[in-house]
């Protein structure tokens, strides 16, 4: 497509702040794309007709091929109205630039620009592997947890939706497990783990990413209520960089949430400007590794130790 770059970073911005699923970006990406979206594969069939072996890293709930790095050697399944109706979903249609919003309505129109689908010849020699995933990295998880004594729980590998409101519901999956583990004699440490891929609709103009407004949503719920365990939580994007920010996300604990209660700290407004950063440096527990090189997910750990322990 005749797309400057510029112009694409415009429509990644937009999309990044919109609080759209990866899903629907990749759905954009793949119809403004030379090679997303199975043009990498139709462009070396119809050139050489090569063998073309993919090796892929998932960085995406489910491992669904189609939307790792937009599938460039896989089928595409979405449309270019697809795209159209995912930028108006947002109010972000009007909001693109004039090329882009060029492009799309051509696809519109001529079929000859939409991304390959399954019954096309340019996948008849295309083999696709996946050879790493947030499954092997929570294997490794485990494997260490269960040598230092904790039980574990893998309670989801498909977390989406608005960081806040799962940081909410996370103190209902806590006690929903405590309950179950008073029923019997269980560990006095456990452990419980999810992964996935939130989103955050931008309203404020602050420094944060995902995991970190996730983890003040908690601390904003907390305010008012009691665990009766001793937590740790951790939310971290394992690329090594979320958001605006330079942290890979952050910790929490009985000590930060006393912290909030003992000086009435206003949680509510770091989030409301999206801030989330700001209050983790303030707290001193945002994590800063640099970028990792390996992206498989976001990944949530709750520690939980009985006050006795």
């Amino acid at each position: 497509p005749n797309i400057s770059l510029q112009d694409l970073q415009v429509v990644n911005s937009l999309l990044l702040a919109s609080g759209a699923s990866i899903h629907e970006i990749n759905t954009i990406r793949k119809h403004l794309s030379d090679f997303k979206g199975g043009n990498l594969a139709k462009k070396l069939y119809k050139s050489s007709k090569a063998t073309l072996i993919s090796i892929i890293i998932s960085d995406v709930v489910g491992d669904k091929l189609d939307t790792i790095a937009s599938g460039p050697s896989v089928p595409d399944t979405t449309t270019f109205n697809d795209a159209v109706e995912v930028l108006k979903k947002y109010n972000i249609y009007d909001k693109i630039p004039i090329t882009v919003r060029t492009h799309l309505e051509e696809g519109l129109l001529d079929d000859r620009l939409e991304t390959p689908k399954i019954n096309n010849e340019c996948f008849r020699n295309v083999h696709n592997y996946i050879v790493g995933s947030v499954k092997s990295a929570v294997e490794e998880v485990i494997t260490f947890l269960d040598i230092q004594g904790f039980e574990t729980h893998y309670f989801s590998n498909e977390l989406v939706g608005e960081a806040e409101e799962f940081g909410r519901s996370l103190y209902k999956i806590i006690s929903q497990e405590l309950e179950e583990r008073s029923r019997g004699n269980t560990s006095s440490k456990f452990t419980l783990i999810g992964t996935g891929e939130l989103t955050v609709t931008i309203k404020g103009k602050g420094i944060g990413g995902r995991n970190q407004e996730m983890l003040l949503g908690f601390l904003d719920y907390m305010k008012e209520r009691e665990i009766p365990y001793k937590f740790l939580i951790l939310g971290a994007n394992l690329d090594g960089i979320e958001g605006n920010s330079q942290a890979m996300g952050a910790l929490v604990d009985n000590i930060v949430l006393n912290q909030i209660k003992k000086n009435d700290i206003n949680v509510r407004e770091f989030l409301e400007n999206n801030n989330s950063n700001r209050f983790f440096k303030l707290v001193e527990t945002e994590i800063v590794t640099g970028p990792t090189g390996c992206n498989v997910n976001d990944f949530v750990m709750v520690l939980l130790l009985h006050r006795n322990v």
